[in-house]
């Protein structure tokens, strides 16, 4: 078992055959299209995770106050 944050590694050692792995889409997108990489069934590759965020009580700058304002609205959509 081998993991990576590294798509392009993780990408190359799929396309030598030497396994599967976990890349998003965009990263991939020629190498389905040319057909040296498919995709597996997505329904059965979920994975569910848990995520936490945590604010400290300090004033963010805009664009960190914009993304923890879309974190809150994500979590009231979500529960």
């Amino acid at each position: 078992f081998f993991v990576s944050s590294m798509s392009e590694l993780l990408k190359q050692v799929a396309l030598d055959g030497c396994g599967i792995a976990w890349l998003p889409e965009y990263a991939i997108q020629q190498e389905i299209r040319s057909g040296q990489l498919v995709v597996l069934n997505r329904d059965e590759l979920v994975i569910p995770i848990q995520a936490y965020a945590y604010r400290m009580n300090t004033r963010m700058n805009p664009v960190a106050e914009r993304f923890w304002r879309e974190l809150r609205e994500l979590e009231i959509v979500l529960s």
